[in-house]
C-alpha cells in the first residue's frame, strides 16, 4: 500500500486539515516533538490519532505516550458527541502509542491518578472539557508540566473555537486560582 511521505502529510495536517482549529496543534507538535501527550477532551479521537502520528514521526524516539481524559459515555447532552471509551482505546492503540484513557473530568482524574511531576511534554485542553473542573485542575496540570512543556488551550471565540498557547507564567496564575477554588 502506498503511503504519503511524512513531510507531505505534515504539510497537509498543518495547513489544510479539518477542523482548521487543530492545525495549531499539529504545527506545534512538529516543531517541539513531544514524547508524552496529555489531552483533556478526546471527542472523536481524530485529533488524538493525528497528534500521535505527527509526534511519532517528529520524535527521534517514536514511542509516544498518550493520556486522554474525557467523559466518554458520561458526556452530557450539552457537549458535542464523541466516542466511547472502548472505541477510543481500539482506535488509539492501533497508532502504536502507549495509550492510557481515563474517564472523568480534569480535576477528578488528576486528583485520583498518580502522575509523576513533569510527565507531560504537551498538554491539550479541548473547549468541550468541563470549565468548572478545569478551573479547579490548573494546579494539577501545572504539576504535569516541566520547563519545555507546551500547553494548548482551546477557547470559544464567538461561535467557533481556537487553540492558543498558554505560557508558563499564565499557567502559574491559573494554578494559583485553582488552589484558591480548591480551598474554598
Amino acid at each position: 500500500m502506498w503511503r504519503m511521505p511524512a513531510f507531505v502529510r505534515h504539510f497537509y495536517l498543518a495547513h489544510f486539515s479539518q477542523p482548521a482549529t487543530d492545525r495549531v496543534a499539529y504545527s506545534l507538535i512538529r516543531k517541539h516533538a513531544p514524547k508524552s501527550i496529555y489531552e483533556f477532551g478526546v471527542g472523536t479521537a481524530l485529533r488524538a490519532e493525528r497528534m500521535i502520528e505527527v509526534a511519532a514521526s517528529a520524535a527521534s524516539m517514536p514511542e509516544i505516550s498518550y493520556t486522554g481524559v474525557d467523559q466518554f459515555e458520561a458526556r452530557g447532552s450539552n457537549v458535542p458527541a464523541g466516542i466511547s471509551l472502548k472505541q477510543a482505546h481500539c482506535k488509539l492503540v492501533a497508532t502504536g502509542a502507549r495509550v492510557r484513557l481515563l474517564p472523568g473530568d480534569a480535576f477528578n482524574v488528576l486528583s485520583r491518578t498518580p502522575a509523576k511531576p513533569g510527565a507531560a511534554d504537551l498538554v491539550v485542553i479541548a473547549a468541550d472539557h468541563d470549565a468548572a473542573a478545569l478551573a479547579r485542575a490548573w494546579y494539577l496540570i501545572e504539576r504535569l508540566a516541566h520547563a519545555k512543556t507546551q500547553i494548548l488551550w482551546q477557547e470559544p471565540k464567538g461561535a467557533a473555537t481556537a487553540f492558543r498557547v498558554v505560557s508558563h507564567e499564565e499557567l502559574r496564575i491559573l494554578a494559583g486560582s485553582g488552589r484558591k477554588l480548591r480551598a474554598a
